[in-house]
């Protein structure tokens, strides 16, 4: 990597081993770090998570997009902007569209209300959701398929949440939960059904809530990213990245891999620049609720 790292006004708080609050100022400056300008044939693109169809054009408001899906694989172009807007909830994992180095893409928000909220999380919300298997165990219902492990649960929008275990025998309180990979489920000790204990129920999912692995020339601004088990903002080999005036909460506490003498490890940053980043500055952001670290850089 090749840069300078410049770090102001940080704050953290450590709680319950897995918790941080920060508000963090940070500069990756290489040689260069040219200023987008906005081009003449950019375009915006709107995305409405309740109003939205995949089969619009995308282009105003009254016809946005739905879905992260949609604008995954869309053709989007340096200079572009893709707007969530405020108020929605999407569920998934972004994968961003690179732009250039005079016309950065942006991904935002528009409209009012709320940041729009990106989920790497399975809602469990209902009774139908789980399956008494005895001894307080309550097991997710085969419809509900976990493929990645499940490294938190979130109760109630954060006011509590689950506590890992590595197997079922180790299932012993209010909490107590374990991936069971064979069967892509998740047992939970409950006195009763957890849907009827807790209004929401979240199951964080191993993936990043946005994998940026190879973009550059990409701006985030005005965007929650929640409950995801792997990095909030992950990915290796980047370039002038800017993430400004974002949220980033609970995330982290996936398996990332198992030692030679048996024993687990987790993992899961807020946002990670992993190998070969430069030219990346993150701005005006908060992160709380983090498994590892806030902000870093690795590899």
């Amino acid at each position: 990597m090749c840069g300078v790292w410049i770090v102001k006004g940080v704050w953290m708080r450590k709680s319950l081993g897995v918790a941080c609050l920060a508000w963090v100022w940070l500069v990756m400056a290489g040689e260069n770090s040219p200023a987008a300008q906005p081009v003449q044939s950019a375009k915006a693109y709107y995305v409405d998570a309740n109003q939205g169809s995949d089969a619009a054009d995308g282009l105003t408001p009254e016809t946005a997009w739905q879905s992260i899906e949609k604008v995954n694989a869309a053709s989007v172009q340096p200079g572009d902007s893709i707007l969530f807007r405020r108020d929605g909830i999407w569920r998934g994992t972004l994968k961003p569209h690179s732009g250039a180095a005079d016309a950065r893409v942006t991904y935002g928000a528009f409209g009012q209300g709320a940041k729009p909220v990106l989920l790497g999380s399975v809602a469990v919300n209902s009774p139908a959701d789980w399956v008494s298997e005895g001894k307080n165990v309550w097991a997710t219902v085969g419809r509900i398929d976990l493929p990645v492990d499940v490294g938190n649960i979130i109760f109630d929008n954060g006011a509590s949440t689950g506590v890992k275990k590595w197997s079922e025998a180790d299932l012993r309180e209010a909490g107590d939960f374990f991936y069971d990979g064979n069967a892509r489920q998740v047992k939970l000790w409950s006195n009763g059904n957890p849907a009827n204990a807790h209004r929401h129920i979240e199951l964080a999912l191993r993936k990043h809530i946005i994998d940026q692995s190879g973009a550059s020339h990409v701006v985030y601004e005005n965007l929650s990213l929640r409950y995801g088990a792997a990095h909030g903002i992950g990915g290796s080999g980047v370039r002038d990245i800017v993430v400004r005036d974002c949220d980033l909460s609970y995330i982290g506490g996936g398996h990332q891999f198992t030692t030679d003498d048996g024993r687990p490890v987790r993992f899961g940053n807020g946002i990670e620049f992993w190998s070969d980043a430069r030219d990346c500055l993150v701005e005006g952001c908060r992160l709380w609720e983090i498994y590892d670290a806030a902000l870093t850089n690795q590899g």
